[in-house]
């Protein structure tokens, strides 16, 4: 009876090991993080190209996420839903940019649904322009201006 006693008490220290690493697991993970103007597909079938107005597209879907910069002919709706696990980077799972392009008249020519697929990583130049000038310490900024006042009756800044 003693070692069936014994058997029972590791099988329900193991289970509530496993219980309590579990829960310690999953209190790590965090629900996903969805940014910007995330648009369903059904809201996006309402527009149609030569129907509708740039009026008609504000009411449909809403406030564009940026505009382009000359004659406004794009509207662009950015969306990206990340994850984060514990203390981990977040990592991006789904990323959607919707171009809205209109003709002159402002009417609807395409919408055009841009994925992850579809886009490229860009690596940044790690070089620093060098720029003309001193490297100016504490000491010159706490220092630098001793013994430099300006005469009663001289205009700030003039040299005369």
């Amino acid at each position: 009876m003693g070692g069936l006693g014994r058997t029972r008490r590791g099988v329900w220290l193991r289970a509530a090991a496993l219980v309590a690493v579990c829960a310690l697991f999953a209190g790590c993970a965090r629900p996903p993080v969805v940014s910007g103007n995330h648009l369903d597909d059904a809201r996006l079938e309402k527009i149609q190209p030569g129907a509708h107005t740039r009026d008609d597209v504000f009411d449909i879907l809403g406030s564009p996420s940026h505009r382009s910069a000359f004659r406004g002919n794009h509207w662009y709706y950015v969306s990206r839903t990340s994850q984060q696990t514990a203390f981990f980077q977040p990592e991006v799972t789904d990323q959607r940019l919707i171009v809205v392009s209109f003709d002159p008249d402002g009417l609807v020519q395409e919408v055009r649904l841009v994925t992850m697929e579809d886009t490229q990583d860009v690596t940044p130049v790690a070089r620093e322009t060098p720029t003309a000038g001193d490297d100016v310490t504490i000491m010159k900024q706490l220092f630098g201006n001793l013994g430099r006042f300006d005469s009663p009756g001289q205009k700030p800044g003039s040299t005369e």
